[in-house]
């Protein structure tokens, strides 16, 4: 009975994490595969939908349609292995002054890259243990589950390639903002974090561990 608990629950963990990854994945894959006349499209209809809803460009800064252009633009950039150099993510929050909104915004954008960088490595470990019944590997899965809020907070030099703002008529105020951030950076620190949670809950030696989860 033990060992069905212990199967059903890494079958669940596991489908939903190929599910999240399947999900950020195509969308990423969507972002990516974009040519230069997709993404001035997109930015003219994402600046179109924004200034709808009443969001403004602050000032001094380049009008909406430009500055998602230039934003959108780094989609274009592959490294050496043809993979896509950057992720992009999007965070939108209210605040009583610009300062919170936008500090939850970027907040918001960071949990989206950490969920795309958690859900890379839990299906890498799966290639590995997917079919381990042990306590052991509930164990690494439920770290790894948990780990998506650790890694947001990990990543560092996150500054908006673009930001907007909402005045509402209550005094509180909506900021959105747009981040760009590698993707190989997001995925060494989801590693990075993942490995030390791990470490603190099996015994094994740095050696082991690494051979354990692939990297």
């Amino acid at each position: 009975m033990k060992k069905l608990l212990l199967l059903s629950f890494v079958t669940c963990f596991l489908a939903a994490s190929i599910c999240a990854q399947d999900k950020q994945e195509k969308a990423q894959a969507k972002l990516l595969n974009k040519t230069v006349k997709n993404i001035e499209k997109d930015a003219k209809k994402e600046a179109k939908r924004l200034t709808k809803e009443g969001f403004k460009v602050y000032p001094g800064t380049p009008r909406m349609e430009t500055a998602l252009i230039d934003c959108y633009s780094n989609l274009l950039s592959k490294d050496d292995d043809n993979q896509k150099t950057y992720l992009i993510a999007a965070g939108i929050a209210k605040g009583q002054n610009n300062s919170a909104a936008r500090f939850s915004s970027i907040e918001a954008a960071k949990l989206e890259i950490a969920g795309y960088a958690t859900s890379k490595i839990a299906a890498l470990v799966k290639q590995r243990i997917g079919n381990d019944q042990s306590e052991e590997a509930k164990s690494i899965f439920e770290t790894i589950a948990a780990s998506k809020t650790l890694i947001a907070a990990k990543l560092e030099l996150l500054d908006p390639c673009f930001a907007a703002y909402k005045e509402n008529g209550n005094g509180d105020i909506d900021v959105a903002v747009t981040m760009i951030y590698s993707r190989k950076n997001a995925e060494e620190v989801a590693q990075d974090v993942v490995k030390e949670e791990i470490s603190k809950k099996i015994d094994k030696t740095e050696e082991e561990l690494n051979q354990l989860l692939g990297f």
